[in-house]
């Protein structure tokens, strides 16, 4: 998986960038950071989002918050499945500027800080609202509004996805290079019996030499990384397919049915019938 540098879209009549991306199909993202602190509403869409070490699902109504330099990625794996999603790029220097000439923004401090590993609001609904009434307002308003925006996020209840110990990569370098044919080895083959050793040997190192080396790259061990790519996996099938649950846990690569049940109630802090009946209502 290659760690791209997206540059940042300008609009030269807007203090930042706001698009209304669509898309049919099957959607592969590409891992990629810049410099720009940037807000993702998915209005439709199921399927996996990579946010520095933290993988997860998501689902309609997902809002994340990312601050500049945090590789990220939202990936669906379902071949009819369209996205609709918002997003809005601030340029770094610009929000600089702002907390700088607007001593109102200086309390909001402590909330960029943690943009810096993403963050992600359970309490959407009313700020989606908001957030799309962006798309018809002239730009002297939009900007008002996106500052109201930015007070209002700092107000809600969020969680932080990367996690602490989270190292940002260089975008260059052998590491970097090897962690990007590890990551997307994964994406490729997780459904599979994917053992560490043969991943080791895929990228001509020792296994405790690759154990070190993903643990320091990702901030987590391997078995963990892949838990969660198959979980993510699971989680969209539930979503968007009747197919029935032991089917779904072979399909994500788990050789037995309690196992997944207790590391999807881990991750999910509900069971595989219950996040279905979740996403039903």
């Amino acid at each position: 998986m290659k760690l791209d540098k997206e540059w940042v879209v300008e609009d030269k009549d807007s203090s930042f960038a706001f698009m209304h991306w669509c898309s049919d199909g099957h959607h592969e993202g590409i891992l990629h950071v810049h410099d720009a602190y940037e807000l993702t509403v998915i209005l439709h869409g199921q399927g996996q989002r990579f946010i520095g070490d933290h993988v997860s699902y998501y689902n309609n109504g997902d809002v994340v918050l990312l601050g500049p330099g945090i590789p990220h990625m939202w990936l669906t794996f379902s071949e009819d499945m369209r996205m609709d999603a918002i997003v809005i790029q601030i340029p770094t220097e610009r929000l600089v500027l702002w907390q700088q000439a607007l001593p109102e923004l200086k309390s909001l401090q402590t909330f960029f800080t943690e943009t810096m590993r993403g963050i992600f609001f359970s309490e959407s609904t009313e700020i989606i609202k908001n957030i799309i009434a962006l798309e018809t307002q002239d730009s002297f308003t939009r900007l008002q509004s996106m500052l109201a925006l930015l007070r209002n996020f700092s107000e809600l209840p969020y969680d932080v996805l990367a996690s602490a110990y989270y190292k940002r990569p260089k975008t260059d370098g052998t590491q970097q290079r090897r962690i990007d044919t590890v990551q997307r080895y994964l994406l490729e083959h997780f459904k599979e019996d994917v053992k560490q050793d043969d991943v080791a040997a895929y990228v001509e190192m020792s296994r405790s030499g690759f154990s070190r080396f993903f643990r320091q790259a990702i901030g987590k061990t391997f078995s963990r990384y892949l838990q969660e790519l198959r979980i993510g996996f699971s989680c969209e099938r539930l979503a968007l397919s009747d197919d029935a649950i032991i089917d779904i846990c072979y399909e994500s690569g788990f050789n037995n049915l309690s196992n997944f049940n207790r590391i999807f109630r881990s991750l999910q802090n509900m069971t595989p019938r219950e996040f279905r009946s979740s996403q039903r209502q």
